[in-house]
């Protein structure tokens, strides 16, 4: 290269260099400045205080709110305070006045006193709830609490809180900082006294429990007292009744014919009546004779001399005198006689009562045993009490003639009404004209308030009940308001003469009536014992059984 094209250019970076000189001081002086004019400046935000540490004068007592201001860069410095509310929880285990221990829980809002500033950053600095908080909630928990007993910091905690609340406060103000709440959050006791408190609890409630079976002993004692002096005169007032104008019974009949009467019309059954059936024959002889019958000797004498006329044991040489027990099953000789086979099948210890009626004196088993033997002999007119169970069943194992049903209807009604029972269970097998599709296995119809058994739909509206005792018995029910359950399962009469079979369904009803049973009930039966009973002919000369009443 030419030596004199260097010295030019050489020359020319001489004279370049020289102005960027200038430039870079000019701008080193520019950015001196701003960062000076921006470390005099600072900004204090909403809810903040600041003071200004000087390192010629220490703390200044100047207090700046919020806002933008200026300071001496490097001699002086802002110190900056939050003034808003904070909260803060503080536990503490201390002692009750009583000795017993106790948890309990502060929730504290606190927060400095903005015109103390500089005293508090000179004492406490920036953190100051964290050293002066937990020590003064400590001291006042500790001497309020200790001015209670257990029970009266649970029964008083609004006047415990209202003491804390005063206490601390007073106590804060020496450190000028201002409590805006004080609040009991949390108050708990050790297990000990825990439970030592449950257990008197509970021994308080055991006595007033007892005190509360001794007064309803007395009030159920007194009640009996007036309602046997009460039933004594209303006994008393009915026998001068019928003994001055037998009449008087004649109008207690006709009422309970209303009673009937209401009560079949709110029915959805056809339920075909006569006089007899609606007690309304007070006209005939037949009446007027049971009238004088009535009057003349009490229930207990007339019941002897009944017994007396049958020359009859009523009783098996184990049991009592007969009492209904609480749920009673009722069988009559249906088309299919599959009600009393499966009610004579009973598999559990019962004591055999013969229910004589004098009317039926001469009347003959239509079930009677086949190969396997009952634990007990079949009769016509047949009650089983259960030993151990609250169950009695009745086996009306007998043709009824029409002129005989009330006896035998009204004979059971007087030993469901003494014996106070709780629900009648009736089973039924009827012929029911349905089509296949509209057929179900049983019907389950519920009268007087009865709970279902089976969950099973009544029988279609408007069927007619065939059967007199049915319908009687069921209309007697309505009488004393005794719930009551009609289980009936659509059926054809029975081949004659021999034991149950598939052939005419009687197999599959006594099964099914059992099985229904024995779901619901405690009660046990033996379905070949009860299947090996023979239904005998209705014109069986050996059996005397009246004609049946199908067609």
């Amino acid at each position: 290269m030419d030596p004199k094209k260097m010295n030019e250019f050489a020359g020319r970076v001489r004279a370049g260099g020289k102005g960027a000189g200038i430039g870079l001081g000019f701008l080193a002086a520019a950015g001196g400045l701003a960062y000076t004019l921006y470390q005099s400046m600072y900004t204090v935000e909403g809810g903040h205080r600041a003071i200004i540490f000087s390192r010629l004068g220490g703390i200044q007592k100047d207090i700046y709110t919020e806002g933008l201001h200026f300071r001496i860069p490097w001699f002086q410095y802002p110190i900056i305070y939050d003034i808003r509310t904070r909260p803060k929880k503080i536990s503490s285990p201390t002692g009750s006045k009583d000795l017993q221990i106790v948890n309990i829980s502060l929730r504290v809002l606190s927060r400095p006193d903005a015109a103390f500033l500089p005293q508090m950053y000179r004492q406490l600095g920036i953190d100051f709830d964290e050293r002066v908080l937990p020590s003064i909630c400590n001291e006042v928990l500790k001497s309020v609490v200790a001015k209670f007993n257990a029970s009266q910091l649970i029964t008083q905690r609004q006047q415990v809180s209202l003491m804390v609340r005063r206490e601390l406060t007073e106590r804060a103000k020496d450190f000028n900082i201002i409590m805006d709440d004080v609040a009991i959050t949390e108050l708990a006791f050790s297990r000990e006294y825990a439970g030592a408190v449950e257990a008197k609890q509970i021994a308080q409630q055991e006595a007033q429990r007892a005190q509360y079976v001794v007064e309803m002993a007395k009030q159920e004692r007194q009640q009996k007292i007036v309602q046997a002096e009460g039933e004594a005169q209303a006994a008393l007032m009915i026998g001068e009744a019928i003994s001055q104008n037998p009449g008087y019974l004649k109008l207690r009949k006709i009422r309970a014919s209303q009673n009937i009467a209401r009560t079949i019309a709110q029915s959805k059954n056809r339920v075909y009546l006569n006089a007899q059936s609606l007690m309304l024959n007070v006209g005939e002889k037949d009446f007027d004779e049971q009238v004088d019958s009535l009057t003349a000797k009490k229930k207990s004498q007339t019941r002897a001399v009944m017994q007396e006329r049958l020359d009859v044991e009523p009783l098996s040489s184990e049991a009592g005198e007969l009492v209904f027990k609480r749920h009673v099953y009722i069988s009559y000789n249906d088309i299919s006689g599959a009600g009393s086979r499966a009610l004579l099948g009973i598999d559990m210890k019962v004591d055999s009562y013969d229910l004589s009626v004098i009317e039926l004196k001469n009347m003959k088993p239509a079930t009677v045993e086949g190969q396997l033997k009952c634990q007990f002999d079949i009769l016509p007119l047949q009650v089983l009490n259960c030993k151990y169970e609250e169950f009695t069943l009745i086996i009306i194992n007998t043709v009824l003639p029409s002129d005989k049903v009330q006896f035998v209807a009204n004979k059971i009604f007087d030993y469901c009404v003494e014996g106070k029972v709780e629900k009648i269970v009736l089973l039924n097998v009827q012929h029911l004209d349905l089509s296949e599709k509209a057929r179900r296995d049983m019907y389950e119809n519920c009268f007087r308030g009865a709970n279902t058994m089976t969950g099973m739909k009544p029988m279609p509206m408007n069927t007619p009940i065939y059967d007199q005792f049915l319908s009687t018995f069921l209309q007697m029910t309505s009488i004393e308001n005794i719930p009551t359950v009609l289980l009936t399962i659509p059926g054809f009469k029975a081949y004659p003469g021999g034991c149950a079979c598939d052939e005419d369904g009687s197999k599959h009803a006594i099964s099914l009536f059992q099985e229904t049973i024995t779901k619901c009930t405690s009660l046990k039966f033996n379905l070949k014992l009860s299947c090996s009973l023979i239904y005998k002919e209705r014109n069986d000369p050996d059996g005397n059984l009246a004609e049946m009443m199908y067609a």
